[in-house]
């Protein structure tokens, strides 16, 4: 007994921790979400709403446009992020000179922060300085203003989402691949396995979990995604790049809407719990 109380006492200040800085904000937010509360009209006041913020979302065209804005920038920054990262993987897992030092330039994108790296692709992507802008017109003699336009602006973010979080599901499966035990792959050299054999059939599914964990932390830290966004376009040109998170920032800071604003965050946590919470059962049945 005495034992478990000095247990207890050990686990209490997390707990206490845990409590004031997660569960009471997370418990204060709902509260929010069922009230109308607008910094510019009532002066911070609190006004019971029902569920009007959550019917307001499901018919503010800007709102679901976000949530498909989200879905894009996800689909396309996790789809090229996954097979780049693991095609990467494979090729450095061989044995040739300056091997280390690749290895170690290929991540340091990821140790860049977002809003650094939005400034310099930015710059990078400037229609008359930048250097993206230079070649793009050398070679084809045509002027790019990859942000200015709908279509390029999303694939702008989608380039520097890719160029910085690569490195890092390259990092996750380089590791897996440098922990295979050697007598599978040994036995199955034996065999008379090819290497694309080798990759396909022996490499590959050994680390399927490594992959899996992968693309489900990318997912998660994509949908968040905020800083590199906002520093590049601010969700313009008009809504093309409104995620979200985007969103709920212009709506609670820009439009002082705070009750509408937090109910848009707390859609998304919920949606986003959700789907990891599918994505986990179905990987642990794999």
């Amino acid at each position: 007994m005495k034992k478990k109380k000095i247990y207890r006492a050990f686990i209490l200040p997390a707990i206490i921790t845990m409590v004031i800085i997660m569960i009471i904000p997370f418990l204060f937010a709902i509260y929010i979400t069922f009230h109308d509360v607008n910094l510019l009209e009532s002066g911070g006041a609190f006004f019971f709403a029902g569920i009007k913020n959550f019917k307001t979302f499901f018919t503010d065209k800007r709102a679901l446009n976000s949530v498909a804005t989200s879905v894009k920038f996800l689909v396309g920054a996790l789809t090229l992020e996954m097979f780049l990262g693991v095609a990467i993987s494979v090729f450095l897992d061989r044995k040739f000179p300056g091997k280390g030092i690749i290895r170690a330039l290929v991540i340091i994108p990821m140790f860049m922060t977002p809003v650094v790296s939005g400034l310099i692709w930015r710059a990078f992507f400037d229609p008359n300085a930048g250097i993206v802008s230079y070649l793009f017109k050398l070679i084809t003699h045509r002027q790019l203003d990859m942000l200015g336009t709908m279509s390029g602006a999303m694939w702008g973010i989608i380039i520097v989402d890719l160029w910085q979080w690569t490195p890092f599901v390259i990092l996750l499966v380089m590791a897996s691949l440098d922990s295979l035990p050697e007598e599978t792959i040994e036995a199955a050299k034996v065999e008379g396995a090819s290497e694309w054999q080798m990759i396909r059939h022996v490499k590959i599914p050994m680390v399927k979990p490594t992959i899996i964990m992968a693309a489900m932390l990318r997912a998660l830290e994509a949908l968040k995604a905020f800083d590199t966004i906002y520093v590049m376009t601010k969700g313009g040109p008009g809504s093309a790049t409104e995620t979200m998170n985007m969103y709920a920032y212009t709506v609670g800071f820009e439009f002082y809407r705070i009750g509408y604003a937090t109910t848009i965050s707390f859609i998304f946590t919920i949606v986003v719990s959700l789907g990891l919470s599918k994505l986990l059962q179905r990987t642990n049945a794999l």
